[in-house]
């Protein structure tokens, strides 16, 4: 479950995608899911290892460049704004308003 404020936006589609796109599209959210559960995953590193220092530092170093190119890419691209929602393995929420939608580009 992901409880939090979101830049989000929703557009209706024509059709329900048919079952080979919607496998596709599935496989594609299920591997980027994996991705970023990886990113977030706790691991164990001993303390008096040097290899495990220098691989600590690496990836602190990676994730500094992570956060910072996705800050730039926020800069660069309009957002919609952020609202909060609720989403888990089955439902959605988000706060009533108007529907999020994309923003036009710059």
């Amino acid at each position: 479950m992901y409880e939090g404020s979101l830049p989000i936006f929703f557009r209706r589609i024509a059709c329900f995608p048919e079952e080979g796109q919607l496998a596709l599209i599935n496989e594609k959210n299920e591997n980027f899911l994996k991705t970023s559960l990886i990113r977030h995953e706790a691991t164990e590193l001993d303390e008096h290892d040097e290899i495990s220092l220098e691989l600590r530092r690496q990836d602190l170093k990676i994730n500094l460049l992570l956060d910072l190119v996705a800050e730039l890419l926020v800069q660069q691209n309009k957002l919609p704004p952020a609202i909060m929602l609720k989403y888990t393995a089955t439902d959605l929420e988000y706060e009533s308003g108007p529907t999020p939608t994309r923003p036009e580009k710059k």
